[in-house]
């Protein structure tokens, strides 16, 4: 079963990737990690602002820190802007499957792909 959904994530990532683009960077993953978290925010802003700390979840923080970190090691030279706007694409790319994306298969296969990824960098998702 734990080795069904390993194979689900990774078809996600697949799929997400346009034909023949070789591998991914790990920043570029953790900012899909980052954006796919925040849909509910994006798609909802004014009931994300009648919240208290409902902004950017502490997750997609600790996701887009981890990310700027895998960035200046991928030899980025400005690692903080480049994820700013890489970020800016996914999220309209993930934003373009709508809110109901949020309850597919496809989404959870992402959160267990974005979990794991997150305990092989060492980011705690919770801060």
């Amino acid at each position: 079963m734990r080795r069904n959904r390993l194979i689900l994530a990774l078809s996600a990532c697949a799929a997400a990737l346009p034909a023949g683009a070789g591998p991914r960077a790990v920043s570029e993953s953790l900012v899909d990690c980052a954006a796919l978290v925040t849909i509910p925010v994006r798609a909802q802003p004014a009931h994300a602002a009648a919240r208290p700390g409902a902004g950017v979840p502490a997750v997609a923080q600790s996701f887009l820190r981890g990310a700027v970190a895998s960035a200046a090691a991928e030899g980025h030279a400005a690692p903080s802007d480049h994820i700013a706007a890489l970020f800016e694409r996914k999220a309209a790319l993930w934003d373009g499957y709508g809110m109901g994306f949020t309850v597919t298969e496809d989404f959870r296969a992402w959160m267990v792909f974005c979990r794991g990824l997150a305990d092989r960098q060492g980011i705690d998702p919770g801060r």
